[in-house]
Order: C-alpha cells, then sequence, then structure tokens
C-alpha cells in the first residue's frame, strides 16, 4: 500500500514537523502464523543541538508470530526494527523494539519495550489500548490511548491518544484523525507534540 498524509504521528509526536509524509508499505501474513513486513515514511529531523545530520527517511522492519488461544482471543510476539539510513554515522539513531500483543474480537492491548527508544540512549516503555468500531455510511471508528515512559535526564513518562475515523471505498481508504498527547509530551517535544488533526488517503495495491 502507499499512503499520503499531512502530518506522520507517532504516539502523539510528529515525525515531519507537522509537514506532510508519503508512506509505502508491504506486510505479508502465514498460515502458521508467522508475519512479517517492511514500512517506509519521510520524516523530517532537522539538525539537533549537537548538529548531527538531519534524518529524511524511516524503514521499519518486522517479524511476529501470532497464535490464537480461543475463537476470540489472540496473542502475538514481534520484533521491529527502526533504521535511518541517513542519519549521520556518528549519532546512531536505529534501534529494536520487542512487543507483546494481545487482541479480542476488536480490542487490542500491547506492551513494547526498547533499550535505546528513540534511538537515545535510554529505554523506553510503551502501553497502548485500542478498539474499533462499525458505524453507518460504513464508516469506521478506531479510538487509541497510550502511556510511553521514557528514561534519560531530559525524558519523561507521558500520556498519548488518537481517535481516527476511516472509510475504504474499493482500493482507496480516507481517514481523519485527532491526536493528542498531555502537558509532559508537550514539556518533552514541544510544538511536536500536542493536539492535531491528521488528513491520509492510502491506495493497496493487493
Amino acid at each position: 500500500f502507499a499512503t499520503v498524509s499531512t502530518d506522520y504521528v507517532f504516539r502523539g509526536v510528529s515525525q515531519t514537523i507537522e509537514d506532510p509524509a508519503v508512506q509505502a508499505g508491504l506486510a505479508f501474513e502465514h498460515a502458521s502464523g508467522w508475519f512479517a513486513g517492511v514500512w517506509a515514511s519521510t520524516v523530517d529531523f532537522p539538525t539537533n543541538a549537537v548538529r548531527d545530520r538531519p534524518r529524511d527517511l524511516e524503514i521499519d522492519l518486522w517479524l511476529g508470530y501470532g497464535i490464537e488461544l480461543t475463537p476470540r482471543w489472540g496473542l502475538a510476539l514481534e520484533a521491529r526494527q527502526y533504521e535511518y539510513p541517513d542519519d549521520d554515522p556518528a549519532h546512531d539513531y536505529d534501534y529494536t523494539e520487542l512487543s507483546l500483543v494481545a487482541r479480542r474480537a476488536r480490542s487490542g492491548l500491547s506492551v513494547s519495550y526498547a533499550e535505546e527508544a528513540l534511538g537515545v540512549d535510554a529505554s523506553g516503555l510503551a502501553v497502548e489500548a485500542s478498539h474499533r468500531l462499525d458505524l453507518p455510511r460504513r464508516i469506521d471508528l478506531l479510538a487509541g490511548v497510550g502511556y510511553y515512559d521514557l528514561g534519560g535526564p531530559f525524558l519523561e513518562d507521558y500520556l498519548f491518544w488518537s481517535l481516527i475515523a476511516g472509510r475504504t471505498v474499493g482500493r482507496l481508504r480516507f481517514e481523519l484523525g485527532y491526536f493528542g498527547t498531555d502537558d509532559r509530551g508537550r514539556r518533552v517535544f514541544g510544538d511536536l507534540a500536542g493536539s492535531r488533526l491528521v488528513a491520509s488517503l492510502s491506495l493497496r495495491f493487493l
């Protein structure tokens, strides 16, 4: 699939300084329970205080295994690698995150952990919950809330949330989402956090 979005928001924080993003991905699932995928997005991390080279591209790679505990309950373990191919070799922002995901019908709960979250020398623990509803006129609504605990002297924990309305017509999907964080998120990430509306249009190829 390919997506054009007015912003790329990750756990309540803009990854493109609130500018549009172009994204594409490919996912694979096997009947045995194994799944894998690759996803890429433009990002915009400007030169920071240590004046390393800006990052313009993010590539995510993941591999996981899922099982059905009951007809309604499922459990999956996933490893995801966040890569920034154009970052400065002196400041490696790539990192790996492990996630345990439980699903029941249209609800989900995940716990994720990274030794070097966001590519800094600090751990990160994220807990996220979501639920999807079907609305009239073939519109679906996805509500999510999360807690991100970031270590390190300049980071702290914060809450984030999202509410995304979407509609699929053939191979096209349109989404309009509202994303936000609490005051602690805004203290850490400034104007990149907080409340915002994001619109996106996706095209599914297969």
